[in-house]
């Protein structure tokens, strides 16, 4: 076995976490307080440094436009004082805004735009042929504007199918990222703790 302090201490965290497969009892609810208590302390230091490096430091520097974040920051918390509270929905406001623009723009771009041109690649070979084939099956399946005719409804099947299994690979591409984390502290556990394998 290990003599190391912390891996003593990941063991234990790892063990009380998994406990929780048998039934919730203390030693999960304690390494469940634990992280929960370490995540927010390193989001505070984080927070500290963030506006020391980010705000405080160019502002001392002469940068007098970092005055516009630093007060847009401070209005957040107008929401605990009665009589102005209604000026923190300036900052909300503009962090929706600006989080709008950067996700929407972002999303356009690889969700919608970019799958407009992967499927106008010249077709090439097989893969390219069943890509573009199975794209405007799911497409059709989508088709509620016109009662389904006998032409498009084998069509519209096989964008179901096209779907299913699509969900189908992202399930089980989920399941198998959580079995490598499994498989990854079962290594931890018997290769660094116990040391019964190597």
């Amino acid at each position: 076995m290990s003599s190391a302090p912390g891996v003593w201490l990941a063991s234990f965290v790892t063990l009380g976490l998994y406990s929780f497969l048998w039934r919730e009892n203390r030693c999960y609810r304690l390494v469940e307080h634990l992280y929960v208590g370490i995540s927010v302390a390193h989001l505070g230091v984080m927070g500290y440094f963030n506006v020391r490096e980010m705000a405080v430091r160019p502002l001392l520097a002469g940068s007098w436009e970092m005055l516009v974040p630093i007060l847009l920051g401070c209005l957040l918390y107008a929401r605990w004082f009665g009589p102005v509270a209604y000026l923190s929905r300036l900052s909300v406001a503009f962090v929706m805004g600006v989080t709008s623009g950067v996700v929407v723009t972002g999303a356009m771009k690889a969700n919608f735009l970019d799958q407009i041109a992967a499927t106008m690649k010249p077709v090439t070979s097989v893969s390219d042929l069943v890509f573009v084939l199975c794209t405007i099956a799911a497409l059709s399946y989508f088709l509620f504007t016109k009662k389904v005719c006998a032409v498009v409804k084998p069509v519209a099947e096989m964008g179901r199918w096209t779907l299913m299994v699509a969900f189908g690979s992202a399930f089980g591409y989920t399941v198998m990222s959580r079995i490598s984390l499994f498989t990854g502290r079962l290594q931890f556990l018997f290769g660094e703790w116990i040391k019964i394998i190597k």
